[in-house]
């Protein structure tokens, strides 16, 4: 699932439709929100999605974005681990343009270790 937000009150609104958003992940949204309203100026905005899905950055949602913005997959500036709960990781992939940003916060399957036979 997608849910898309551009400011603390809609990031509200999804984190009531969707309960299993680690507060981790909340805490990192309202301050990439905050880094957009500081950072960016001459109508400049951020586009933060939350998906919900374990495939992440693998899955056709996330794909579909990157085309519908023009986004190069290959281009985000960082892809940084939020958080690792109940089996997922969290995480935030930014693209930065001159006039937008873009914020994914996705969570893939944690790998499994196994240590010895």
């Amino acid at each position: 699932m997608k849910y898309t937000f551009r400011s603390e009150k809609e990031l509200q609104e999804v984190i009531q439709a969707c309960a299993g958003i680690p507060q981790k992940v909340i805490d990192n949204a309202k301050y990439h929100i905050g880094l957009v309203e500081e950072c960016f100026e001459d109508g400049a905005c951020g586009n933060f999605y939350i998906l919900t899905d374990d495939d992440g950055i693998d899955s056709d949602t996330y794909k579909d974005c990157l085309r519908e913005y023009n986004l190069i997959e290959g281009d985000y500036e960082f892809d940084d681990l939020i958080c690792a709960e109940n089996g997922s990781e969290w995480h935030i992939r930014a693209f930065i343009g001159t006039d937008a940003y873009w914020g994914f916060f996705y969570k893939c399957k944690t790998k499994e270790v196994c240590y010895g036979k």
